[in-house]
């Protein structure tokens, strides 16, 4: 029992990562999971809201992992 809630465990731990996507105008997205690049040149993913999105890789100057901003 033990094992199979640990492999639970990290197969749903893979999906819960944030990315922000930078586009080339500086618009910063954030994306729930790892932006999936097509045969076409689309990066598809879903943002913070839940909306799928798909942006040319051509627009996107960055993917980046998620860090919170600390409040000043």
């Amino acid at each position: 029992m033990r094992p199979l809630l640990v492999l639970l465990l990290v197969l749903t731990a893979g999906c819960s990562f944030r990315y922000e996507v930078t586009l080339s105008t500086g618009t910063q997205i954030t994306a729930m999971g790892r932006p999936k690049l097509d045969a076409r040149g689309f990066y598809t993913f879903k943002d913070a809201t839940g909306r799928v999105m798909r942006v040319h890789q051509g627009q996107i100057r960055a993917i980046e992992p998620y860090e919170e901003k600390a409040e000043q």
